[in-house]
C-alpha cells in the first residue's frame, strides 16, 4: 500500500504504478520503461511549473486594483485584452 500511495503523491497514474509494480516484482528486469516514465513526468511536471510561474507573474501583475473601481482594476481591463497582448504573455 505504501508503494501505490508513494507513486500517486510522485503524480503517477494507477497505470502507471501498475507497470512500476511489475517491475518491483522482477528484480532483475532493466529499468528502462521506469527511468523513461520517470523523465516523461518529470518533464510534464517541470512544464506545469513554468505554467504556473507564468500564472502568478501575470496574478502579480494584475493585482493592482487597490479598491479602487472597476473602471481601473488591472484584471478586468487584462481580461479583455485579446490573447495576444494578454497577461498570459507576462
Amino acid at each position: 500500500m505504501t508503494f501505490i500511495r508513494r507513486g500517486r503523491e510522485l503524480g503517477f497514474s494507477i497505470d502507471e504504478i501498475r507497470e512500476l509494480l511489475t517491475l518491483a516484482h522482477h528484480p532483475k528486469w532493466p529499468c528502462t520503461g521506469a527511468d523513461r516514465m520517470t523523465r516523461a513526468h518529470l518533464d510534464d511536471v517541470e512544464g506545469k511549473i513554468r505554467d504556473l510561474q507564468r500564472m502568478r507573474r501575470a496574478l502579480r501583475q494584475v493585482a493592482k486594483c487597490h479598491g479602487g473601481t472597476a473602471e481601473h482594476c488591472e484584471l478586468l481591463q487584462a481580461l479583455t485584452v485579446p490573447a495576444t497582448r494578454s497577461v498570459r504573455h507576462v
